[in-house]
């Protein structure tokens, strides 16, 4: 809500013209008495951050990664349609979308594409995000949780990166 004095985010939305995801961030514009007379907030293109997201390559191309919102949409995933939609309802993924919703964090076995793959999944505190990390069984054990990291600092500095420009932009209004 607007009332508390910092920047709100948006939940992360496909933008209907464009197919891009997007995010939101709002600040309120308070006059001296610190009442709300304005909001100032603008759209932000994850583009880059999905695209990185979708460059890399797990275990050589045996597994591979998306992140979710904290509701189980689908921001990024190797597969353009799923943008926008909630995993759950995704045909042959309802039962990984209830359990990542559920869990938020954890590891289990799921077939995708009569492959059986472990999934390995954990919520980022900062924006309550989830990565989820799908590599086949026959290649597993190895290196998850630096990738996890690695995904972890990709998405703090994007969004450090977009509060900066958020408080830029209310102090340049404000003053």
């Amino acid at each position: 809500t607007m009332e508390k004095k910092s920047v709100t985010f948006t939940e992360p939305y496909v933008d209907a013209s464009s197919g891009n995801v997007i995010i939101s961030p709002a600040v309120p514009l308070r006059n001296s008495n610190d009442e709300i007379v304005g909001v100032l907030a603008a759209d932000i293109k994850l583009t880059k951050m999905v695209e990185k997201i979708n460059s890399i390559k797990v275990y050589n191309g045996a597994g591979y990664l998306f992140l979710l919102d904290e509701n189980g949409v689908v921001m990024s995933y190797p597969e353009k349609e799923f943008l926008g939609k909630k995993l759950a309802e995704i045909k042959g993924m309802e039962e990984l979308g209830k359990k990542v919703e559920e869990k938020k964090n954890g590891t289990i076995e799921y077939k995708i594409n009569n492959a059986g793959y472990k999934i390995k999944f954990c919520q980022i505190p900062e924006t309550n995000w989830i990565v989820v990390i799908a590599v086949e069984n026959k290649v597993i054990n190895k290196g998850l949780n630096e990738i996890v990291i690695k995904i972890q600092v990709i998405l703090m500095l994007s969004i450090i990166i977009t509060v900066l420009i958020s408080i830029l932009i209310a102090k340049t209004i404000t003053e």
